[in-house]
């Protein structure tokens, strides 16, 4: 399984948190409410490359940075 880092940055590029998410398939990062370590999010999409994140209080954009990969 390979393991991801994935950072939260606000819409100022400010980087809000951080959180390792593993995953099969590493064309494609699914998150979900318990791989988000920060406020309860509404909904998610993409959007040129970033995937945004609707949350309660403001819209955080994250960028998917490809970590090693690691045996499970």
């Amino acid at each position: 399984m390979a393991q991801y880092l994935v950072k939260f940055f606000s819409d100022s590029n400010e980087m809000i948190g951080e959180t390792f998410i593993e995953q099969d398939n590493p064309d494609l990062v699914v998150l979900d409410a318990k791989s988000l370590l920060i406020d309860p999010f509404i909904e998610t999409k993409t959007a040129d490359g970033d995937i945004e994140v609707i949350l309660s209080s403001k819209v955080a954009k994250f960028r998917i940075l490809k970590s090693e990969y690691l045996q499970v």
